[in-house]
This record gives structure tokens, sequence and C-alpha cells, in this order.
């Protein structure tokens, strides 16, 4: 039976098309999973008899257990990503000798489903329980919850050591943004959805992809920048958003239904003057008021004057100015005062 991975093309030269959720959802209720290479797995049951499932802008998840009784998540790729293997196995080793404990544990396996007489691969990933950050914090302040300040200012402080962990082992996720930071019962972060993570092996790669409108640099427009330092300016964007709604969650009624992001938007990032701006800088805080303004001018400025989340999200007036950055591959830009 025909096997195809991520990177494969086909006789013209363009990549194959990869199947559909609609498609992997029928191969496992079928029972068209390679148990030999992922084990006995019971695939949980959704809605009208279908496996439960959770789509993404690239892949569908399921969730299975083992006979253990631990969960898994399998994750099936709707379309193709150059280098995806090389990729994931880069980070597994990292991940193997610089453990992060925000982010799942995964294995790559080749040929894990078979969709239309070939075996596609899959991702076999620890199952991460949580509330999305944009569902927890509609949760906390929409059901306007005693004490809810304190529980978003802990989240905010958890989220702070969260980053500096992963950027401490040398790891960038690339793609950090509300639908991929999971909050736990007991408060702990998780991050899922590694499928644009840096670690040092993948050096002098392109991106696979270029991040969340609302989250990104605006320098930030196109696939190729990738680094060591990505995740230092959505990493101070979530910070600076749970910090002024831990002062005031009423700007939490600004976020209707369906948006797809926290408070600033993609518009707000590539335009510092607008309202958002003013109003989460105006809160009463003046720590807050300090890290508004610290964001708003990397917004302003370069995407190589931002740096890594241990600048970024530096607590205190003047961080010390950071080396050249080897692994971005160019000079970085004159350092941009954040405080």
């Amino acid at each position: 039976m025909g096997r195809i991975g991520l990177d494969e093309q086909d006789g013209r030269g363009t990549v194959d098309a990869f199947p559909t959720g609609v498609d992997y959802s029928a191969a496992v209720q079928a029972g068209d999973v390679d148990r030999s290479l992922l084990g006995e797995l019971d695939f949980a049951d959704g809605i009208l008899g279908n496996p439960w499932s959770a789509h993404g802008r690239h892949a569908i998840v399921f969730k299975a257990r083992r006979p253990d009784g631990t969960s898994r998540a399998i994750r099936c790729f709707t379309m193709a990503s150059r280098d995806a293997q090389h990729r994931h196995e880069s980070l597994h080793r990292h991940l193997t000798r610089h453990p992060v404990t925000a982010f799942p544990g995964s294995r790559w396996v080749d040929g894990g489903i078979v969709v239309g007489g070939r075996s596609w691969p899959v991702l076999d990933m620890e199952w991460v329980d949580g509330r999305r950050l944009d569902r927890w914090l509609e949760e906390e302040i929409g059901g306007d919850r005693p004490g809810r300040a304190d529980r978003i200012a802990q989240l905010a402080d958890r989220w702070r050591r969260t980053i500096l962990d992963v950027a401490s082992a040398r790891i960038a996720h690339g793609d950090l943004q509300h639908g991929n930071v999971l909050i736990a019962d007991d408060g702990t972060v998780r991050i899922v959805d590694l499928d644009g993570t840096w670690v040092p092996e993948l050096a002098g790669r392109p991106s696979p992809e270029a991040g969340h409108e609302a989250f990104r640099h605006p320098g930030r427009a196109g696939a190729g920048q990738w680094g060591c330092e990505l995740d230092g300016f959505p990493a101070l964007v979530i910070w600076v958003t749970l910090r002024a709604l831990a002062v005031e969650p009423r700007l939490w009624e600004t976020h209707l239904p369906g948006d797809d992001h926290l408070l600033l938007t993609e518009e707000d990032l590539a335009d510092t003057g607008r309202p958002m701006w003013s109003r989460m800088a105006d809160v009463g805080d003046a720590e807050v008021a300090q890290l508004v303004n610290r964001l708003r001018r990397l917004a302003d400025g370069p995407i190589l004057a931002v740096g890594s989340p241990h600048r970024t999200l530096a607590i205190g007036l003047r961080p010390s100015p950071e080396p050249l950055d080897q692994e971005m591959g160019s000079r970085r830009a004159p350092v941009v005062t954040l405080a």
C-alpha cells in the first residue's frame, strides 16, 4: 500500500492534496488506523455517531484512550507542510534533552492512518485537558466570578514564568495565541499546536508559518522570520492583556463571541494610535501602563529590535541589551528601550 509523507510530491511536481477532516473521520470510524504503529486505541465518540474531533488550520485531532486509561490526541494533517517530519523529530529530540512541561509529548508516526488507499503520517500526542485562553477569560469575566481579578493576575504570572521556561530551553513556539494556550483546572498553562516550533537544530531553515495576525509583530507579515526570538512579541501581547484585565476586567466587554483575538486586533498592532491602546494604558496601574507602552514601542519598531521573551517580559526599567542573534541570521536592529 502506498505511503506518502508531508514533503512528498507527485509526478507533476506539486504537493499531493491531503485528506480532508471528513476523510480522516471516516477512516477512524472504519478502523483504518495502523494499531501496529499506534497501539490499541479506543476513539472517543462525538455527535451523530462520528468520532470526536477538533479542527485546526492545518490538521484535525481525534481523542483516543489506551487500555491503561491514558488519553491520546491523534493529529492528522489536512495540508502539506515542507520539512514537517524533520521539524517534529527535531523538536522531539530537543525536548528529550530539555523537557518543557508546558508542551505535550508527541511522536511522529509515518503511515499511522490509511485514507484513499494510502498511508498518511500522524502525530501521536499526549492529550491535554484545559480551556482555551479566550474561553477561560470569558468564563472568569463573563461569569463575574468572585476573586476573578486575583485569578487573572495569578494566570498572568504563570504565563510569564511558563514562557521564560520555554525560552530558557532554547525553544520558540512560533504561534503563541489564544487558541494554542490551554488552562487546566488547577491553573497550569499548557501550549499546543507545535507545527511552527523552533529549536536550534532548525537554525537556518525557513519558518513554516507566519503566526496569528492578532499576536505577531506587524513586521512578521509572511513566513520566513524564524528563530529563538519569535515568541518575544506575542508573549508580551498576552502578558499585557492579562495584566490589564486583572486590573480592569470590564475591558473584556469589547470582546464579542467569535472574535479571533483577545483585546488587541491585527489593526491595533498595525496602528498604535487606535483607542484600545489608551484604554489598556489607562486602567489606573503604573506597571500596566508601562507594559502597554513597551508593547506599543515594539509594535512601532522593526521586528529585529524585539528580542527574546527574557527581554520583552523583563520586570524592571532597562533590561541589558542582548547580543548578536546567531539563529536569526542577521544583526539585530538598534535596541529599543523597553521601559
